[in-house]
């Protein structure tokens, strides 16, 4: 994803006492000034306590007809419901229903 160019705790002091946006440096320190703490943000919150929660909706869009309607649906989204825990591929019942959806 995204890396670092200045670690977030470093405060861009010449943002306070110099805010020429005509220069290039000033605007990229702004924006990781801004941008930055949102990423942390992100990594600690979403990607590492909620990480799982996410991908289980990732997987449940295919289920929302707008998504399906402006998305192909393929043999791999209907191989990744198996996070839900709803489809047991050795179940006599459920097995000939994926393999619709499959086809």
């Amino acid at each position: 994803m995204l890396q670092k160019e200045v670690a977030v705790s470093v405060p861009a002091t010449f943002l306070l006492t110099n805010p020429d946006f005509s220069k290039m440096p000033v605007v990229k320190a702004y924006a990781h000034a801004v941008v930055a703490p949102a990423i942390d943000y992100w990594r600690t919150t979403i990607d590492k306590k909620k990480g799982a929660e996410v991908a289980r909706l990732k997987v449940a869009r295919i289920f929302n007809p707008l998504h399906v309607l402006g998305y192909q649906i393929s043999v791999a989204d209907i191989d990744s419901l198996k996070i839900l825990r709803l489809t047991r591929t050795e179940h006599p019942l459920i097995m000939p229903h994926i393999d619709g959806m499959k086809s």
